[in-house]
């Protein structure tokens, strides 16, 4: 390493400098360069009281390159973690952290111990280097492996990967044991205050269910809990855990999302849910339409404005008119409003002259407000 490039050794690869001075020349004396090393070689045997034959091809082992580099820099260990397919540059990753490439033969060994490389301001550019085996480093030559416990979460389902590693090299890798109780109620609470409770697993039962709940809420019904979002993240402990699973299953699925909801009302609660917020609107002709809450304000109810015939006063709940979207034969929306009389008055004779025509089987009376509604178009007669 002192001595630099050796005349005949690879640019990269610290083994073939080691071998270039193994051979030696195979007519003459070695170079001064090969000379320096040998004399340098054999002090350093003396001083470790290893006296004997000088150094020569049949007792230098180039393939323990690897494991001497890493003794000297024992935080040059790499890891490759992309490329080195055939003519591609690898990327690496040393102990500490630092990124490096390198091109070349090496490019395809999974370790290596690193002597020299620049201060590449986002990846380092690797001049010299030696393979590693990965026995090498659980054996410990770069420092003791520890295991490590990395968690993340697959939809709500708990998952936990055992790894060891080397710093930042990732020896080996498998499947964790399952997170105790407590700590998987932590992981929870600190995904919902980072992701808020969007996160959770809503289904379209259990959104409508805490829709409705918010606008009875806003009705300022005595006593009905807050189904805020801000009550809500803060309460998880009280309303939602009881309903977690812990095992290592998913925590929350969209059914005990509805459980741990509904678990906020007792039986009055729920009554008073079905009357103030219910489900479904029976309208005048007979049948019964879903109601949207997902506004966040007035609740909407969609229908054919011929459903409506005989009706003068706009539905209310919570003494507030409920917000008509009045729907052509075709189920487009012709008028949005909550003043039903209103717009039998003024919006309606223009719906019907526009309409009547597109839409003949269809009851189109003079005056709707005496009408019998219907949501049936009229037979044509023959």
């Amino acid at each position: 390493l002192e001595e630099g490039d050796f005349p005949g050794g690879d640019e990269t690869d610290f083994r073939e400098r080691l071998n270039a001075w193994a051979k030696g020349p195979k007519d003459g004396p070695r170079s001064e360069t090969g000379r320096r090393i040998q004399r340098e070689a054999e002090r350093i045997l003396r001083a470790a009281g290893r006296g004997g034959p000088s150094p020569s091809g049949e007792t230098v082992d180039p393939e323990l390159a690897g494991k001497l580099l890493l003794l000297a820099y024992p935080d040059r260990a790499a890891q490759r973690v992309g490329g080195g397919g055939v003519g591609e540059t690898a990327r690496l990753v040393l102990a500490t952290g630092r990124g490096a490439r390198l091109s070349g033969p090496l490019a395809r060994e999974e370790f290596l111990a690193v002597a020299e490389l620049d201060g590449g301001d986002r990846e380092a550019r690797i001049f010299l280097a030696a393979p590693l085996s990965r026995t090498d480093l659980e054996q410990g030559l770069a420092g003791r492996p520890a295991r490590h416990l990395q968690f993340s979460w697959e939809g709500w389902i708990p998952r936990c990967r055992e790894e060891l590693r080397v710093g930042r090299l990732v020896l080996t890798q498998g499947q964790g044991p399952v997170p105790g109780e407590e700590d998987l109620r932590q992981a929870v609470r600190e995904r919902i205050g980072r992701e808020g409770l969007d996160s959770l697993p809503w289904g379209e039962t259990s959104r409508r269910l805490l829709v409705r709940c918010r606008f009875v809420q806003r009705c300022g019904r005595k006593g009905w809990p807050d189904f805020s979002t801000e009550a809500l993240a803060t309460g998880i402990d009280r309303w939602l855990f009881p309903y977690g699973r812990w095992d290592g299953k998913a925590v929350f699925t969209s059914e005990s999302l509805l459980q741990a909801l509904g678990g906020l009302l007792d039986w009055d609660g729920r009554q008073a849910l079905g009357t103030l917020a219910p489900e479904t609107w029976e309208l005048p002709s007979g049948t019964k339409k879903r109601l949207d809450y997902e506004t966040d304000g007035v609740p909407i109810l969609a229908a054919r404005l011929q459903e409506f015939f005989g009706c003068r006063q706009t539905p209310r709940l919570c003494g507030e008119p409920l917000t008509l979207h009045l729907l052509s034969p075709a189920g487009r929306p012709v008028q949005i409003t909550r003043d039903l009389d209103g717009f039998w008055e003024r919006g309606y004779p223009g719906v019907k002259k526009e309409l009547m025509g597109r839409y003949p089987s269809h009851a189109w009376p003079d005056d709707p407000r005496t009408a019998l509604p219907t949501a049936r178009a009229k037979r044509r007669r023959p």
